[in-house]
């Protein structure tokens, strides 16, 4: 299954700096750890180098998308792909295909987003109830355009953390499957 993992303020801000734009929710950490964790993580170039030392993630497959860079440029990832050989389509169908028993989750930049939504059977998204300084916009909106909300999970912030949901989306079109096999492992 092919799915999006991102979270966002009430603008769309995703980035500022090549960092988040928020403090660090450990919530939300958590939550992104516990759905991508022992599966294939899909990314750019810039990131990777956001994780920096934490690149790789670790107890993941981690896959590059660039067309500038070579495997040696992400000492640890599994491979790197150049969406101007193959298409981001062809890319995800393949590490879908690749790994039939395990989830392959686009973990960013906005390049990638834009392009690979519409490949994506889920998306799982952390609203933040607030607004920061971002560099880095998306129209969150137009991402949950053709999926239906299966679920939300709403967290209380304090005077330091803003308050967040949790959201599971699946595409429309999956959503009446009677044969789609949903992961009893969503944490919550």
């Amino acid at each position: 299954m092919i799915n999006m993992i991102l979270a966002a303020d009430e603008q769309g801000g995703i980035g500022f700096k090549n960092g988040l734009p928020w403090p660090k929710i450990k919530e939300d950490l958590s939550w992104f750890k516990q759905l991508t964790e022992d599966n294939v993580v899909v990314m750019g170039s810039t990131t990777w180098k956001s994780l920096g030392v934490h690149a790789p993630l670790k107890h993941r497959h981690n896959y590059v998308i660039s067309s500038t860079h070579s495997k040696d440029d992400f000492p640890g990832c599994f491979a790197v792909r150049n969406p101007k050989i193959d298409s981001i389509e062809v890319i995800l169908k393949a590490l879908d295909f690749a790994y039939p028993e395990k989830d392959v989750f686009i973990i960013g930049g906005k390049t990638l987003y834009d392009e690979a939504i519409q490949y994506c059977d889920a998306l799982f998204l952390t609203c933040i109830h607030d607004q920061y300084q971002s560099d880095t916009i998306i129209d969150v909106d137009s991402y949950k355009k053709n999926f239906v909300l299966l679920n939300q999970m709403y967290s209380q912030g304090n005077q330091h953390i803003p308050d967040i949901t949790f959201e599971t989306y699946l595409r429309e079109e999956q959503s009446g499957q009677q044969d789609f096999d949903w992961d009893d492992d969503i944490p919550f």
